[in-house]
């Protein structure tokens, strides 16, 4: 898509995907079916597994401890935040 750089997570932010989204209902769709056929090394699924395994758990444990399990969204956002920060 012109004027989106993927050269990071962080695309999601730049003002072209929000403009883009808004114009295409269906493009977030698009988008996880390019990422689900994408292919990965073996090095970097095993990171991200333990990236992966290590976040949900501390984010597990922080719901559990403030009697917060229905935040689903609010939790949703900041464990892509943490991925995104991990480069995953």
């Amino acid at each position: 898509m012109p004027g989106i750089s993927f050269d990071s997570p962080s695309f999601c932010d730049d003002p072209w995907f929000f403009e883009v989204e808004r114009s295409d209902p269906h493009y977030l769709n698009h988008y996880a079916a390019f990422i689900a056929k994408r292919p990965y090394d073996a090095n970097y699924l095993a990171r991200a597994k333990v990236i992966i395994d290590n976040a949900v758990s501390l984010l597990h444990a922080e719901l559990v401890e403030h009697g917060r399990l229905g935040a689903c969204v609010g939790i949703s956002e900041i464990f892509f935040r943490i991925l995104e920060q991990e480069k995953i």
